[in-house]
């Protein structure tokens, strides 16, 4: 049986983990070190993803990432990928260098992301590497201190975060990550939902949990509500009709769905009788004209903005998904036969009398 394939949220902030296989090291001195790092930010310019912090060690890789339109798992593939590869022709060896899948959740919230970042780079106390996590060389922990500019890093969103003045920054950060209570120093919308000294498996566990939390709905459930919202029957929703209004309830049903883990792509795909390609249109469409539309919660669905959204995009004659009337379908029919022939006559016309007849 084939494994579940991974869930592409766009717009998310991941929290990763890459384990090393057992006997096998990421990297063994500073220039496999140096060459991952190449690859992760070149890997995350490829793929259009900003790393806001990552920690190493030989064993293990943790990487908070926000990836945005290319998958996560594209992006991580080109980093084992390209490390697997240098490692071994440098040392000779073959085999795998990473074990199984990596591991990767979702934060639920952006406002997780300073104690995300804080948990990071002090995972070296957690691997015992060091007494002191600050100086440890193999971690994002220098450019947020410090300023220096890494490739593919990105430490302004998690600073600002922090506090809106430049200058202070960078004190408010090293106050939040050296006292051993940093919830303390921040608002209370920026605290760790799973304590100040979480671990990377609290982390895993704690949104893994979240995340089921939210499951509570079935797909077939979202596609009720949806189409209860806009006052439309299921059956209208599942058809081939491609009215505005359907076509903006299958991407609420799709985001959702995508959103929370209710579904994967592929059985929304089937449920709703559409591409991926389609229904990723549909959603980058009114993700720029609404985003206020896909919320995390059906609950929250603003009927207002969906029958705004609707009367925006057909014209006033279509309000409703009504079919035009008899004497306009026959209206278009006549015109189209006439364009039909027209374009016949204009093309007998160009290539002159037939042969075999006599002209007049």
């Amino acid at each position: 049986m084939s494994r579940m394939g991974r869930v592409h949220i766009p717009q998310s902030i991941n929290f990763v983990v890459l384990q090393a296989e057992t006997g096998q090291t990421i990297y063994a001195n500073d220039a496999e070190f140096r060459h991952l790092l190449h690859l992760i930010g070149r890997s995350a310019q490829r793929s259009r993803a900003h790393v806001h912090a990552f920690c190493c060690c030989p064993q293990q890789i943790r990487l908070a990432i926000a990836i945005t339109d290319v998958p996560l798992a594209l992006c991580i593939q080109r980093i084992a990928t390209g490390q697997s590869r240098y490692v071994h022709r440098q040392r000779g060896e073959s085999g795998h260098l990473f074990r199984e899948r990596y591991r990767a959740v979702v934060l639920r919230s952006r406002a997780w992301l300073p104690a995300l970042v804080r948990s990071i780079h002090r995972s070296p106390c957690e691997w015992a590497l060091t007494q002191d996590w600050a100086t440890y060389p193999w971690s994002s922990h220098r450019a947020y201190a410090t300023g220096r500019r890494m490739n593919g890093l990105r430490t302004g969103v998690m600073l600002r975060m922090l506090s809106t003045v430049c200058s202070k920054q960078r004190e408010m950060y090293r106050r939040f990550t050296e006292v051993d209570d940093g919830d303390a120093v921040v608002p209370e919308r920026l605290r760790s939902p799973f304590g100040s000294n979480a671990t990377a498996d609290q982390w895993l566990a704690g949104c893994i949990a979240q995340q089921v939390k939210h499951q509570r709905m079935t797909l077939d459930d979202a596609i009720k509500a949806v189409a209860q919202v806009l006052d439309i029957s299921r059956a209208v929703l599942l058809s081939r009709a491609r009215a505005s209004r359907l076509t903006l309830a299958r991407a609420v049903v799709t985001r959702y769905a995508i959103r929370t883990g209710v579904a994967p792509l592929a059985e929304v795909e089937r449920a709703l009788g559409r591409r991926r390609s389609a229904l990723y249109h549909a959603i980058t469409r009114y993700e720029q004209t609404n985003p206020k539309l896909f919320c995390k919660t059906l609950d929250e669905v603003n009927v207002a903005a969906l029958e705004e959204a609707c009367h925006r995009d057909v014209p006033p004659s279509q309000h409703g998904c009504q079919r035009p009337t008899r004497r306009e379908r026959l209206r278009r029919r006549v015109a189209s036969i006439g364009r039909v022939c027209s374009a016949t006559s204009a093309k007998a016309s160009l290539q002159g009398a037939p042969r075999g007849r006599a002209t007049r």
